[in-house]
């Protein structure tokens, strides 16, 4: 299962260049609420540090930083598209590439047994991810190296044979390690992997599609932000976890702490979509959990999380290639009682929020003799929440992403990103309000199963309150 993996509703195509073979949480990868990730695996970390004001000027300055490198990340990213368009005017004549051949696994097809069950409509998936974090200067401690893990082991089954376009699916993690956000102090989540101790059963839901499939129905246990609500497809492989999510959804139901609950989803002929889902999550949830409290993470004493969202998904042509990209809005509310801010005694019921996003494969070229596949696709999320319970106001974040552009090795993948958070008022004052990060990766893809990204980030001004830092992290992961 690769970590930039999401299963998509069936009959909506990935974005260019993204794998979506994996069939766990979304992505496994980051978002807990460190703001993490999920069943096939994304994930987001959420961290507790509550910041708060700053002089004008010094307010400015990180959200100018923000606002003028999310601006030159994006436009950037459409004039290097135009660039390298402009260069290809020559119709494709190579023949279509061969089919991929069927995944490899070091744990091997066990005998026969794999390919087997997966003919009877089960599909059995296992992952494993290692991330180790050196804060090199500022932040909160550079003494420490915080190294956690988390293992996902899935089954996605087929029902169609019982009930025509049916889905069962099953994922448990497990997760241990220290939050590398006390290290480096930032608020935002630099390691979507981040999150308390838990074993779970991560996700337990079922799916059923109707009206020729454009009616999708998803109850049980879910991590929406997997495959359903902001799916940013070119943000997947980033460790920050506003990368696939405006982390000012701080109640998002998603890693560490999926909840129980249900969504709709109607798709028109067009792409148009609308989504709607209602889920019971707060920090009294444990639905499913055996050890730890990945509940921790939430700031609702009671209550439930609901969540809307709007969105179309096209295809642009240029020079023979078709260019996927998506759009959407979308609001929540959670009907809970939070801590206010400013004063944690008084309790304010009912938290409101918004976000927006859009996401497009900017230049594609399908592999051919002597050519790797390659792909370059950006993004760009904007999200804003109540300041009197959520400690993150506004966030903008903005990322590019290529992917087999060195020809001696196709697989691999490089990003850039840039994420501006503008803080809250809290009960304790901070020399800033505003924290803005940058984050650099490559990612190595060392065979069909194992790679090692190393990632870079400079943040400025963790949390509001520490010195800027500096932190370096690499992550292995093996599919198997």
């Amino acid at each position: 299962m690769d970590e930039s993996s999401h299963n998509l509703p069936v009959g909506v195509p990935p974005l260019g260049g993204i794998n979506t073979a994996a069939t766990g949480p979304a992505g496994c990868h980051a978002s807990g609420h460190n703001l993490g990730g999920g069943g096939g695996r994304k994930h987001a970390s959420r961290t507790l540090t509550r910041p708060i004001a700053s002089s004008p000027l010094s307010s400015f300055r990180h959200w100018s930083l923000g606002f003028v490198s999310s601006f030159i990340i994006c436009h950037s990213s459409f004039a290097l598209s135009a660039l390298v368009l402009s260069l290809d005017q020559t119709p494709a004549t190579s023949a279509p590439a061969p089919p991929p051949p069927p995944p490899q696994y070091p744990t091997g097809d066990w005998w026969g047994f794999r390919n087997t069950l997966a003919n009877h409509g089960l599909t059995i998936g296992g992952l494993v991810q290692f991330d180790v974090t050196k804060n090199l200067r500022g932040g909160a401690d550079t003494d420490k190296t915080p190294t956690r893990y988390l293992l996902d082991l899935s089954a996605t089954y087929d029902a169609s044979k019982f009930l025509p376009d049916a889905t069962l699916f099953l994922d448990f993690q497990s997760h241990d390690g220290p939050d590398g956000s006390k290290t480096v102090g930032d608020i935002q989540g630099f390691d979507n992997l981040d999150g308390p101790h838990f074993v779970q059963i991560y996700q337990l839901w079922y799916q059923q599609l109707l009206f020729d499939k454009q009616l999708r129905i998803k109850a049980g246990k879910i991590d929406i932000n997997n495959t359903d609500f902001s799916i940013i497809e070119h943000g997947t492989e980033f460790l920050q976890s506003s990368a696939t999510y405006a982390v000012t959804n701080y109640p998002f139901v998603t890693y560490p702490d999926p909840a129980p609950g249900a969504e709709f989803f109607f798709t028109a002929p067009n792409n148009l979509y609308a989504g709607f889902g209602a889920f019971y999550s707060n920090s009294q949830q444990n639905v499913l959990d055996f050890v730890g409290h990945p509940q921790s993470v939430e700031l609702t004493s009671g209550g439930s999380y609901l969540i809307t969202e709007v969105g179309n998904r096209w295809t642009l042509h240029a020079n023979n290639s078709d260019l996927p990209g998506h759009a959407a809005i979308g609001a929540w509310y959670h009907t809970g009682e939070s801590p206010k801010l400013t004063d944690p005694s008084t309790e304010i019921r009912g938290t409101p929020g918004a976000y927006l996003f859009a996401d497009q494969t900017l230049y594609t070229q399908n592999a051919a003799q002597n050519h790797p596949k390659q792909d370059l696709g950006a993004f760009i999320s904007f999200g804003l929440a109540s300041p009197r319970t959520i400690p993150i106001q506004q966030n903008l974040a903005a990322g590019i992403t290529a992917t087999g552009f060195i020809h001696s090795r196709p697989n691999d993948i490089v990003g850039l990103l840039t994420t501006w958070a503008h803080l809250s008022p809290t009960t304790s004052p901070t020399p800033h309000h505003d924290e803005t990060a940058f984050e650099l990766f490559y990612k190595l893809q060392l065979t069909t199963w194992a790679s090692l990204k190393p990632d870079l980030q400079y943040i400025i001004s963790p949390s509001g309150k520490y010195p800027d830092a500096l932190a370096f992290t690499l992550r292995a992961e093996i599919d198997f």
